[in-house]
């Protein structure tokens, strides 16, 4: 199994690779989108006379329209969030070719999860229909912990950067960011917010719609309602229940990782700049680093890019002294 974080590293590793057995795509990639990325693959199967690799799309967006429009790109079929395990399991029985397979010597079947009662650290989440969440991560708790925690630390500022993209006129990121809290919404069970979500995208697409400010308010109050819901138990589950110690990290990829947010804070690019950030998060750091990291980290929280710029090019010069 290989993970693309956008269209056109997808396209390339299949090119590469010509191994895949199924395509999961998400309509809404950046730098190449599902629509666009398929129409490429399926060019490239033909230029190279090979069988059509069967692709499945994934999108927040039911519409008939949406699905006519990915069945005539020449994908096999569609898939609506948030995602039924269930149907995808027999969607990918369906289109998955049944070769004789011989498992990995590693391989050990786990149906631990399954056997073993599974509790949440809380019996009610304002907002969220837990029922409906959890049956999106079948049964299991430690899973549907993970993704109400991933939803806290990637989106709790989503609003702010929502407003942000409208006032610099970054609608795609708009687009691509509402699209994303839409679906992750559904799968978390926080229907109301995934209401909200589509309602603004929808009054985003109508280009008679000039006064967003009802629908960016009532996406925002739910949005917040529910990060106020999660903090507490999401902070638990970080810090306790993943017992996780950080990897030590290497100064030339903290370099690396500020080259590599540089140009998003000089653009201006709110959802590349958070794919950066996490990453830096995802290290423990010098000592002698980690007062600048964290305030650079604190100025682009707040969107004081300028500033920031500065603290990442005196961080770039720190790294290279070293």
């Amino acid at each position: 199994m290989s993970i693309a974080d956008n269209g056109q590293k997808a396209f390339n590793m299949i090119k590469q690779y010509h191994s895949y057995d199924i395509i999961l795509i998400d309509l809404h990639m950046p730098v190449m989108g599902g629509i666009d990325c398929t129409n490429a693959i399926r060019q490239w199967e033909v230029e190279q006379k090979r069988s059509h690799i069967p692709i499945i799309a994934l999108t927040a967006d039911a519409m008939s329209g949406t699905v006519q429009k990915v069945l005539d790109s020449g994908m096999n079929d569609c898939i609506t969030k948030p995602i039924d395990p269930e149907l995808l399991l027999k969607k990918l029985v369906q289109y998955i070719d049944s070769k004789d397979r011989k498992l990995p010597d590693s391989f050990t079947e786990k149906n631990e999860w399954v056997q073993k009662k599974q509790s949440l650290p809380f019996d009610d989440l304002p907002g969220v229909n837990i029922p409906s969440g959890l049956r999106n991560a079948r049964n299991n708790a430690r899973l549907y912990m993970n993704v109400l925690n991933k939803f806290y630390l990637n989106h709790q500022d989503a609003a702010q950067e929502i407003r942000y993209c409208l006032d610099t006129n970054e609608h795609q990121n708009v687009r691509r960011l509402i699209h994303t809290i839409k679906g992750l919404s559904g799968s978390i069970g926080a229907m109301q917010l995934q209401q909200y979500s589509q309602n603004l995208e929808n009054a985003i697409s109508d280009k008679e719609k000039t006064d967003l400010s009802e629908y960016l308010s009532a996406f925002e109050k739910e949005l917040n309602s529910i990060i106020k819901t999660l903090a507490p138990h999401v902070r638990m589950t970080s810090s306790t229940e993943n017992n996780q110690v950080l990897p030590a990290g290497d100064i030339q990829v903290l370099n690396q990782l500020f080259k590599e947010l540089l140009p998003y804070i000089l653009d201006a690019k709110p959802v590349e700049i958070n794919k950066v950030v996490t990453k830096i998060n995802q290290n423990k750091w010098p000592d002698e680093f980690v007062s600048d990291i964290g305030e650079i980290l604190d100025q682009i929280k707040r969107y004081q890019y300028k500033t920031a710029e500065q603290g990442i090019n005196r961080l770039i010069s720190k790294t290279e002294r070293f």
